[in-house]
This record gives C-alpha cells, sequence and structure tokens, in this order.
C-alpha cells in the first residue's frame, strides 16, 4: 500500500490544484508539449510575442544532425518584468514576489 502523501492547503487560485491535476498536466507535457508550453508561455508578457510553430523545437538523434532544444524561438521576454512589475500592475504590490 502507497504511503500517504501530506495534504497541504492549496490556494484556490493554484496553478496545480491536486495531484490529478498535476498528472493531468504532466501527461499533456508529455503527450502535445507544443500546445502545454505554449499554454504555459501565454500566461507571461513578451516583448517579442512567439509563433505556435516557434514554442519548442528539437533533436535528440544524432543521426540526424547537432542535438539541440530550442524553446520559443524568436520570442523575447524580460523575467524580471515578469516576476516583479506585472504583479505590482495586476495589484500585487504588496504580496512577497519570490521566495527562496
Amino acid at each position: 500500500m502507497p504511503l500517504p502523501l501530506y495534504q497541504l492547503d492549496v490556494p484556490s487560485d493554484a496553478w496545480v490544484t491536486s495531484m490529478d491535476d498535476y498528472r493531468e498536466r504532466y501527461e499533456k507535457s508529455i503527450e502535445k508539449p507544443h500546445q502545454f508550453w505554449a499554454e504555459v508561455g501565454r500566461k507571461f508578457h513578451w516583448e517579442k510575442e512567439f509563433k505556435e510553430d516557434e514554442v519548442l523545437r528539437y533533436n535528440f538523434d544524432i543521426r540526424k544532425g547537432p542535438v539541440f532544444i530550442k524553446w520559443f524561438e524568436n520570442a523575447e521576454t524580460n523575467i524580471a518584468y515578469n516576476a516583479l512589475d506585472r504583479n505590482v500592475k495586476e495589484g500585487l504590490g504588496d504580496k512577497i514576489a519570490y521566495l527562496w
């Protein structure tokens, strides 16, 4: 019998609200990675928007050329803006932005 997981009080607005929700998102990330990561990408501010066909490109087969992974190719964002400024503009300036 598997050990029970510790139950946390998950906020209703959390991106992942349960273990079932996590599993569903994980499956989508494996089965439809382009769609999954495009959905994640839409949650961020972009200086230069990404194109749907440039969300994810990769090659893991050395017979087909160099191994590479490219995410949101040709798009530009600002991580500091997404972590701080965007949240202040959304009225969350009094909340913790980043906790290490």
